[in-house]
């Protein structure tokens, strides 16, 4: 099995909520650094955490010291059966973040679909496939 593990920079609780709260998820699990695991900067923030995004999967996160650097290498890709859902969950992920490209349909041979890109605002990309209706 392949999890995605999300690394931030102190944001990480936060973006957990918003992810749980966009795919009908819960947080499922979070350990939290103290003074003796890590410094005093990250005692108190996430150590570890286990998301359920509910019909998409799970994914872990971390907060971390170390700078998170973004790029356009590994974006979270999200199937859904439902255009609704597909918009609902990319608009929620969209406040505070970036569109980088609106629903848009995929050119053949593509099975009829289209897709959106998002930019949340803790950097991580976000692609939403759903049937182009």
């Amino acid at each position: 099995m392949l999890i995605p593990y999300l690394s931030f920079n102190g944001s990480c609780e936060e973006a957990l909520h918003l992810y749980a709260e966009a795919f009908g998820g819960k947080i499922e699990y979070v350990s939290r650094w103290s003074e003796q695991t890590g410094s005093s900067a990250l005692a108190g923030k996430v150590m570890h955490a286990h998301v359920s995004l509910g019909e998409f999967g799970v994914l872990n996160a971390g907060d971390t010291e170390t700078p998170v650097v973004f790029g356009n290498a590994i974006s979270m890709l999200a199937r859904f059966d439902d255009a609704t859902k597909a918009k609902a969950a990319a608009a929620k992920l969209y406040e505070g973040g970036a569109l980088v490209q609106d629903f848009t349909a995929n050119p053949p041979p593509d099975e009829g679909s289209m897709c959106a890109v998002i930019s949340d605002k803790f950097g991580y990309t976000w692609i939403f496939a759903c049937p182009n209706v």
